[in-house]
């Protein structure tokens, strides 16, 4: 994802960083949640829909941020959802083993 810098007062850094601190994230994702409602009213200009590892980049950070949708939809793309069927895909095949060979 593409950066900005930019200066503040100290005053607004402390309020933001008090607003961090009241909603358990980080100092960007303040900013980041304050720059967007400031835009919301605002048209938006069309753009090329995102490609893949935009996509993947969005879901990324959704997911870093608590999203648990998001998380799902990354393992799901990795080949699991819970890792605990593979466990008990591997219990499973040890057992039908052990038949085969009683």
């Amino acid at each position: 994802m593409p950066r900005i810098t930019l200066r503040l007062r100290e005053q607004m850094l402390a309020a933001i960083d008090d607003l961090a601190r009241e909603r358990s994230v980080s100092r960007t994702d303040v900013v980041r949640d304050l720059l967007s409602a400031g835009l919301r009213d605002r048209p938006t200009p069309a753009v090329e829909p995102l490609d893949e590892r935009e996509l993947l980049a969005v879901l990324d950070e959704a997911a870093r941020r608590g999203n648990v949708s998001a998380a799902r939809s990354l393992l799901a793309r990795r080949g699991y959802l819970d890792p605990r069927e593979a466990a008990r895909d591997e219990f499973r095949r040890m057992i039908e083993e052990r038949r085969k060979a009683s």
